[in-house]
């Protein structure tokens, strides 16, 4: 299934591949039906299809298919604020001549989830109790369903009368006008007759989220689609066919995030994953600003903040219970880490004074956390691993049962402080600045000692995820590759081989060399690693996999949980999981333009294959976010002789400098740079990266075999 919903989110609607459409939240369910003069045509009788608009706005469609009939099911969210509505299209096309066929939407107590989903209300069924018919259309549990044609036929009926799919058998609907089922299975049906002489007919459901249904215009749905449209095009990339479903997917996965929000609250799921980890926020926040959609992370942090315990702990998930007082280290340094994200990409001074309380706070109670791992008890002896970490802590779902001394807080705990410092530096707040950079320093030098102490003493060839499991976690250490930037801080030798070992064991999975269940597509930060490690070909192994194994692709969306059988009954968390969406917006991103936490730079095209820059026009971007301001930046290859590269000055030099890491092909080095300044000496020996020292910049690249 996929969510239907607006940009501002709020509330949304779930459709399944095989058309069925679940209104709202573990709210009743609209399931198309076709009747011929041989009987109901069903999901099971035709094939289905399933798609998104070209350029992959995220508004999904189902398409039935027989020799007989096309059936094209659109639904799509219209309106703002209280007015949102869900409406849904249906077009049937008979191919053949066929005066007895009648289209029918079923209302079903079903919701698409199903019952292995199951959290809260959700999973299975969605009680229907009452019912009302009337001459505009339907009442269900206090929810209006209205229809535009008005239905020929409608009614209701109690379990006991029969369901839906059986009384259609016998070519009919129900007949009661008004039903109160006990059972809380009663359902409903809508029926519309082809017009005589007509092949096409076309009816659209709506049905209010909040208060009534807006009034039908005929160009609604074009509308949203426009104001999708410019919505996830903010960023305009301009790309090769052979990049398009990439690039396409990047644009849906900021749809869903914002689809998915509830309010100011992002959250990583449509349905059952409706909470606010401050740890899954800040990703979804900062990946959408690099869609140029900013104001999302700024709006959530500022919904977040007051939530934060007046000692400086910063909550883990908030949800509609309230507050999870659940301890997971990692959320203070994320939540200043998201501060600063949010700050730099709007450089609103407003935000900034309001936010540096909360920040403060957070910081001070990381240093109070360390504090208790700098005793005499962590100086020596089998504790000595600990020190000067941040205690055990549950942030890792595979540390619930046992929490334990994590580096995945460590490392979020360093950049937190290392943003409390350039918080502080922009409020002018220097002594401050000064204090939490230095503290920064000091925690990662502990954390540098602890990894490499563990390393020795286990004797591992790879870094580990905790001190206590010594864990090969390379999803979650990637983390700290791509995300925060320690690639370069960490022991080389076991981080080259953790990330060789996970490729090994990737490859001989997806030969059908190994043995597997499922996976969770986490997997795709690795992307991001690989790229920060100059493993060009690597990355892009892992993204095309990754891209064909969307589920379903068409849909440009992976669950949390992804199964070898996707048909297998198995839990999959939540689909799309947007946090994961995230993760890959932020990693293809990179691919274009990488920014260096550590050492504030920006690599450009250091993961870009020579394909996407080869091809028809090559590949550019205008208006791509980044920490120095929105990168417009032109890449073309004129055969294997040639590039040429464009870079505007709408961003500002970074203060660690530019570089430029072009593809090339296989035995070709850049021989010399040509601009209209002359020649570029700014090369590096092995003839692979362009030191870039003014802008705008526009040049040649001549490229040559190696002498």
């Amino acid at each position: 299934w996929t969510p239907v919903g607006s940009p501002e989110g709020k509330r949304r609607a779930l459709i399944n591949e095989e058309g069925m459409i679940e209104t709202d939240e573990a709210g009743f369910s609209l399931e198309p039906f076709v009747l011929t003069a041989e009987g109901p045509v069903t999901w099971a009788d035709v094939k289905t299809t399933v798609s998104l608009p070209q350029g992959g706005l995220p508004v999904p469609s189902v398409t039935w298919k027989s020799d007989a009939i096309q059936l094209d099911i659109h639904p799509w969210v219209d309106g703002h604020g209280e007015d949102l509505t869900l409406h849904a299209t249906y077009r049937l096309e008979c191919r053949k001549p066929a005066p007895d066929t009648r289209l029918v939407v079923a209302l079903r107590p079903f919701q698409v989830n199903p019952p292995w989903q199951a959290f809260r209300n959700l999973g299975g069924r969605s009680p229907i109790h009452h019912i009302h018919c009337s001459a505009e259309g339907m009442t269900l549990e206090g929810r209006e369903v209205t229809a535009s044609p008005h239905a020929e036929l409608q009614g209701a009926a109690a379990f006991e009368e029969g369901e839906a799919p059986s009384i259609l058998t016998r070519g009919d609907v129900p007949q009661n006008s008004h039903v109160d089922d006990p059972s809380g299975l009663a359902s409903a049906e809508m029926l519309w007759r082809l017009p005589a002489g007509e092949a096409i007919l076309e009816v659209t459901l709506s049905v209010p989220f909040f208060k009534k249904s807006l009034a039908l215009d005929k160009n609604a749905r074009d509308n949203a689609l426009a104001l999708w449209r410019t919505t996830v095009e903010t960023v305009n990339w301009q790309v090769p066919a052979c990049a398009a479903p990439a690039f396409d997917c990047f644009r849906t996965a900021a749809g869903h995030i914002l689809i998915n929000r509830d309010g100011p609250a992002i959250q990583p799921g449509p349905r059952r994953y409706t909470r606010s980890w401050v740890r899954d926020c800040v990703i979804m926040g900062a990946a959408l600003a690099k869609a140029g959609l900013p104001e999302a992370l700024r709006t959530f942090l500022t919904w977040y903040a007051p939530f934060q315990r007046e000692d400086g702990f910063v909550p883990c998930v908030v949800d509609r219970d309230g507050i999870d007082w659940l301890v997971e280290h990692d959320s203070h340094g994320q939540f200043i880490w998201g501060l600063l994200e949010a700050y730099r990409t709007s450089g609103d001074r407003t935000f900034l004074n309001n936010m540096l309380p909360y920040a403060r706070k957070a910081a001070d109670y990381l240093l109070v956390l360390r504090a208790e791992r700098m005793t005499a008890h962590y100086m020596t002896g089998e504790h000595a691993a600990c020190f000067g970490l941040l205690p055990e802590s549950a942030s890792h779902e595979g540390y619930l049962a046992h929490p334990v001394h994590s580096y995945w807080d460590d490392f979020w705990g360093v950049r937190g402080l290392e943003a409390a410092a350039a918080l502080a530096e922009a409020a002018g707040l220097n002594a401050d600045s000064n204090r939490w950079k230095s503290e920064a320093a000091r925690f990662q030098a502990d954390l540098l000692h602890s990894i490499g102490k563990v390393i020795a003493d286990k004797q591992l060839a790879y870094i580990p995820g905790s001190v206590e499991w010594a864990d090969f976690d390379p999803t979650a250490t990637s983390n700290a590759v791509a995300m925060l930037d320690f690639a370069d801080a960490l022991p080389q030798g076991p981080l080259h081989a953790m990330l060789e070992t996970y490729l090994e064991g990737f490859r001989r999975k997806h030969r059908g060399e190994m043995q597997w269940n499922n996976y969770t597509a986490y997997e795709i930060r690795i992307i991001g690693a690989f790229v920060r490690l100059g493993k060009r070909d690597i990355a892009n192994e892992l993204l095309s996999f990754f891209l064909s194994d969307r589920r379903p692709r068409e849909w440009n969306q992976w669950p949390e949980i992804t199964w070898r059988d996707p048909r297998s009954p198995g839990h999959l968390g939540d689909v799309p999981h947007t946090w994961i969406a995230a993760e890959y917006l932020l990693a293809l991103a990179s691919m274009v333009a990488a920014e260096r936490e550590a050492s504030g730079s920006l690599v450009l095209a250091s993961g870009l294959p020579w394909s996407w820059i080869s091809e028809e026009n090559g590949l550019s971007v205008r208006d791509l976010p980044t920490r120095f301001g929105p990168l417009d930046f032109m890449i073309r290859a004129d055969g294997e002789e040639s590039i040429r590269v464009t870079i505007g000055d709408s961003i500002t030099l970074p203060p660690g400098g530019m570089t430029l890491v072009p593809p090339l092909p296989a035995g070709k080095k850049i021989i010399a740079v040509e601009t209209q300044q002359g020649a570029l000496d700014a090369l590096d020996p092995v003839g692979s990266v362009i030191a870039v020292t003014s802008l705008p910049f526009a040049a040649t690249l001549l490229l040559g075999k190696p002498a």
